[in-house]
């Protein structure tokens, strides 16, 4: 079966993955621009004077306005510049003859159980798995794309995170001011208020990522098709 990607290719194909992700967070960021622009040129004085003039969101309360966008820009800033590093990291190599359900080495095994986790299969026959020889190199590309997705949720939370630190910035940068907006945004909505906790949102994309991180070659698997 002829090989779909050269393994010494891989490392760069990840970094330019790293690098779209990098993009991702870009346009995210000029979307957001481009929406507070149009806000502030199609902004109208109303009775209620919440908003004193058009460009108030982006200047004096800009830790609300721009909170999402600087921790964007940080992190795709990283990914940019150091995208090898980081796809060195999500790169996960094929073990062909290892059990399918826990990645016990099935060498010189006579067994048709696994010893680890007690699921069969064959050791006489080629190896029931979905990372053997012939698809090595589609499991490894699977399981790095994985890794990689779980690096773009990672940095969803790490933006999140980095928004409520913004927004936690007291006026004229009053350090008691900012303890206790720390405080309020991270904890003190745990008691009780939990659905205004930014851990509501924030919780949701690290289980994602550290799930995409650690079981990569399990969920790898169960995506690849048996071969007909």
């Amino acid at each position: 079966m002829p090989k779909i990607i050269q393994s010494t290719d891989l490392p760069t194909i990840a970094a330019i993955a790293v690098r779209f992700i990098a993009i991702l967070l870009v346009f995210s960021i000029l979307s957001s621009i481009t929406y507070e622009f149009y806000k502030a040129l199609n902004w109208e004085q109303t009775g209620y004077q919440e908003i004193p003039n058009a460009w108030y969101p982006m200047t004096t309360d800009w830790r609300l306005t721009w909170g999402y966008d600087i921790p964007q820009a940080i992190i795709a800033s990283i990914l940019w510049l150091a995208p090898r590093p980081i796809a060195r990291r999500c790169i996960t190599r094929a073990t062909p003859n290892t059990c399918p359900h826990c990645d016990y080495p099935k060498d010189n095994l006579k067994t048709n159980q696994c010893p680890e986790c007690g699921q069969p299969w064959n050791t006489k026959d080629q190896p029931m798995n979905k990372n053997t020889l012939d698809n090595a190199e589609v499991f490894t590309l699977t399981a790095t794309a994985l890794r990689l997705l779980a690096v773009y949720f990672f940095a969803l939370a790490l933006v999140h995170i980095g928004e409520n630190l913004i927004a936690s910035i007291g006026y004229n940068f009053n350090p008691m001011e900012t303890l206790q907006n720390i405080w309020s945004y991270f904890f003190a909505d745990l008691n009780g208020n939990f659905e205004w906790s930014i851990w509501r949102y924030l919780l949701p994309k690290l289980t994602i990522a550290i799930t995409l991180w650690l079981f990569n070659k399990r969920i790898a698997r169960w995506i690849i098709p048996n071969s007909p």
